[in-house]
């Protein structure tokens, strides 16, 4: 079950994808290193020629040639073939090729429950719209002008190109209507939920439940973004399977720690001591240094970084791994404009997990108000409605040949680097005892 939600969810949620993946691009072509020259002239260039600028998208899903057609008749209305490629599409642009022909459980492939679940989805639009119709839920110009925009960012953003209008009628009126079933699916939920009314035992539940917020809750907003850059010698009283020293090895470990704590108070050098003693792996080759955040270590170890001033040695720190030292090289205290940003970040966790519950309870609602509806299969167009192409798993079909070539051919050529490498013993061999023979002989 939980699978299957988080699937749906994914499919549901597409066009949020269509948008990051948008403005990743903006950010990627005005941070790609090109250089802003001047001519002559006087005029402006970015450095590359006119064959490289922007090409002009504005006219890309305007028309195309797609034969559309019904798949899904849903309370009266139909679902089209290219309402359900949009999905589709993203989805495909979310994973490699092959994953689709992998096995979600016994006799059902990840494709074949991708689609089923599609069905779901694309009903869902339809109830929707019927629901928030008879709870005065509308689309406003807003909504419009707001779906519009994000259409335009996704094939200004060559998300979608035409070829993917014509092969799966993704138009911009298309997305676009999904965009704003998105939209309407958002506003219903809102709308539902100012009378949905959690109980407060729930809630504490939730919240007690959730480790980020229950760490930054714990914490507070006036410590939550205090940070310590420190090195640190750990030497462990635990072995390798996290089991406690015995009272002697423990004893032994406490007097090296006492030890190296001695020449550190004394002015070594604290990373050298550090590459030389500390058992902490992560930081041993950078001489035990580190930088951490409220709530990211043990308690013991928390407390005695965050009391040290800056160049401060701490005394021995016993925490559930060994014996630490610690010296301070960077102590920051959150600032009035962090602690302030804190504050509103623990009240958005919050504000989130009491949502969380808010969206359960309404999909409780929903799914019972949409229980009893039928969702009438139109096959000739159905059929069509494949995550996989004859050209994707023809694609597929010679990935495999090529890596399975790939693997071969390693394969061969180390038995060969072996094969070499044992002659060239054998040949060094010989030489020896031809050798040592000749010089028995001279002997």
């Amino acid at each position: 079950m939980k699978n299957k939600i988080v699937i749906a969810l994914i499919l549901a949620l597409t066009l949020i994808s269509f948008t990051a993946c948008g403005e990743k691009n903006e950010e990627q072509s005005s941070n790609d290193g090109t250089k802003t020259e001047t001519t002559e002239d006087g005029d402006k260039t970015d450095g590359t020629d006119d064959a490289d600028k922007e090409e002009d998208t504005s006219n890309v899903g305007l028309t195309t040639t797609f034969e559309d057609e019904p798949v899904l008749k849903v309370e009266g209305e139909e679902i089209m073939l290219s309402n359900a490629f949009v999905y589709i599409h993203q989805i495909k642009t979310m994973y490699p090729l092959d994953v689709f022909q992998n096995e979600y459980e016994e006799g059902v492939t990840i494709e074949e429950f991708f689609i089923k679940e599609l069905k779901n989805i694309l009903a869902k639009q339809v109830y929707t719209a019927n629901l928030a119709k008879e709870l005065g839920v509308e689309i406003t110009d807003e909504d419009k002008n707001k779906a519009k925009e994000q259409v335009d960012k996704i094939f200004a953003n060559k998300a979608i190109i035409q070829e993917d209008v014509d092969e799966m009628g993704l138009t911009r009126e298309v997305v676009e209507k999904v965009v704003l079933a998105s939209i309407l699916d958002q506003k219903l939920f809102e709308k539902m939920a100012e009378d949905i009314n959690i109980e407060q035992e729930k809630i504490d539940e939730a919240l007690d439940h959730d480790m980020n917020y229950k760490m930054m809750s714990t914490t507070g907003a006036e410590k939550l973004n205090d940070s310590v850059e420190l090195r640190h010698i750990l030497v462990k009283t635990i072995d390798d399977k996290q089991q406690p020293f015995d009272d002697e090895k423990k004893a032994e470990a406490k007097k090296k720690a006492e030890e190296i704590l001695k020449r550190a108070k004394d002015g070594e050098d604290f990373a050298e001591l550090a590459k030389e003693n500390t058992d902490d792996t992560a930081s041993k080759e950078n001489g035990g240094k580190m930088t951490i955040l409220r709530g990211q270590t043990v308690p013991e170890f928390e407390a005695a970084a965050f009391e040290l001033e800056n160049g401060e040695v701490s005394e021995l720190v016993e925490t559930m791994y060994g014996y630490h030292i610690i010296k301070v090289e960077n102590k920051k205290l959150s600032t009035p404009e962090q602690i302030e940003e804190a504050k509103k970040q623990i009240e958005e966790a919050k504000n989130n997990i009491i949502m969380n519950l808010k969206f359960q309870e309404f999909m409780k609602i929903y799914d019972e108000k949409t229980k009893d509806k039928k969702v009438e299969v139109i096959e000739d167009g159905w059929k069509r409605v494949k995550i996989l192409t004859e050209e994707d798993i023809k694609t597929i079909e010679e990935n495999k040949k090529k890596a399975e070539e790939e693997a071969k051919a390693a394969e061969e050529k180390a038995t060969e680097e072996v094969k070499e490498a044992v002659d060239e013993a054998e040949k060094e061999a010989a030489e020896k005892d031809k050798d040592s023979s000749k010089e028995k002989e001279d002997e």
